[in-house]
């Protein structure tokens, strides 16, 4: 009787460890099939990369050999450079760490980025600039009749110097520019009812120094989201330059400051800016040249570790100048700029930056190119 009321109260445990038994035998199948199949996948990517590893493209470990992330590290991973670049003709040794910033590095030359602190860029530059204008001269009278007396100026302008960039701590930056200004100019004058329609007014070079800038930046907000960066940034243009040389004008004989924000969103590999600032001059000798509004929007793209391009538009709307208190008609600009820029490392603190601007309204010069050379280096 006891052996029969054991068997009953014992067989629902047994049953009901059997089916637990078939479950988990079930469930460890299931593991053991899909571990195979993660084998033979990755047997076929070791295959795979070993293939290229043959043809010496990627540097592969070894199966069953973790690559060693950067925690695993005791310390800065060592610099490197391009030796497959340096071994082909012509080729560059570039550091890598300082190639990866080669879109950064054209933000900060741009001035849509600031320096980090205790860093300094010196870019010596050179810029040439030609421009075709007709401007009113005079208004005579001819047998009764009013003659408008154009004169026409072709200009060619070379703008060469150095710009010093040194960042500051709480995000901030100092900034100034020396440049060295070369113009000539032929102007003619142009009479409608005499026989000789173009006549020469002078064709002079001139030479001196330009106006000095300085200035002073610093990062408002943080890149954050949907939030860009943004820049404040404050000019002075000093009035220390040569005015005129042999009747050509070279620089304004009048101080000038001026504000500006600047926008810069980033969406590697892309980077967008936005800038606008408005400028005032003060007189000087009577005369005080008009105040300018000036606008900008610019995108950037990092086609490489090394290279960046760049496109961008700005314009700028100049109101009338002023002497001695009354407003002189026709000295109203707009000028407005279509520019196109590369940028490329040519060793590790190093870059060089090349950009051509289209003029698009007959105020703003015709045709400009620019070649700049910004060396970093760390100053503390």
């Amino acid at each position: 009787m006891s052996v029969a009321v054991l068997i009953a109260l014992t067989a629902p445990a047994t049953a009901e460890e059997a089916a637990r038994d078939v479950a988990t035998e079930r469930m460890l199948r299931e593991r053991d099939a899909r571990i195979q199949q993660l084998e033979a996948r990755l047997e076929r990517l070791e295959s795979r990369l070993g293939a290229i590893e043959g043809s010496g493209v990627l540097a592969v470990s070894p199966p069953g050999q973790r690559a060693a992330s950067s925690s695993d590290r005791l310390g800065p991973p060592p610099e490197r450079s391009i030796t497959d670049d340096a071994a082909r003709p012509g080729g560059l040794d570039v550091d890598l760490a300082a190639a990866e910033r080669a879109l950064e590095r054209t933000l900060s030359n741009e001035g849509s980025l600031l320096l980090p602190t205790g860093k300094a860029d010196v870019t010596p530059f050179v810029t040439y600039e030609y421009g075709d204008r007709s401007l009113v001269r005079d208004i005579v009278s001819l047998g009764g009749d009013a003659v408008v007396d154009t004169i026409r100026v072709r200009r060619d302008e070379i703008t060469s110097g150095v710009t010093a960039r040194l960042g500051l701590p709480y995000d901030a930056q100092i900034e100034a520019t020396v440049p060295v200004v070369v113009a000539r100019e032929d102007a003619r004058r142009s009479l409608p009812i005499t026989v000789q329609n173009d006549r020469l007014v002078g064709d002079d070079t001139g030479f001196g120094l330009g106006n000095v800038r300085v200035g002073v930046a610093k990062t408002l907000l943080r890149e954050n989201g949907f939030l860009p960066d943004v820049i404040g940034r404050v000019t002075y243009s000093t009035a220390s330059g040569t005015t005129s040389d042999n009747g050509v004008n070279l620089s304004s004989n009048s101080p000038e400051i001026g504000g500006s924000l600047t926008l810069l969103k980033r969406q590697d590999p892309l980077a967008f800016s936005l800038s606008a600032g408005y400028r005032h001059a003060f007189e000087n000798d009577d005369v005080k040249p008009g105040s300018s509004i000036d606008l900008s929007a610019g995108a950037f793209l990092a086609t490489s570790p090394s290279t960046a391009l760049s496109l961008a538009l700005s314009t700028s709307f100049q109101s009338e100048a002023e002497f001695d208190g009354t407003q002189l008609p026709g000295t109203k600009s707009r000028q407005a700029v279509a520019s196109f820029g590369v940028s490329s490392v040519l060793h590790r603190n190093v870059l060089v930056n090349f950009n051509v601007g289209v003029g698009l309204t007959d105020d703003s010069p015709d045709f400009s190119a620019t070649l700049s050379l910004p060396v970093r280096f760390g100053v503390w």
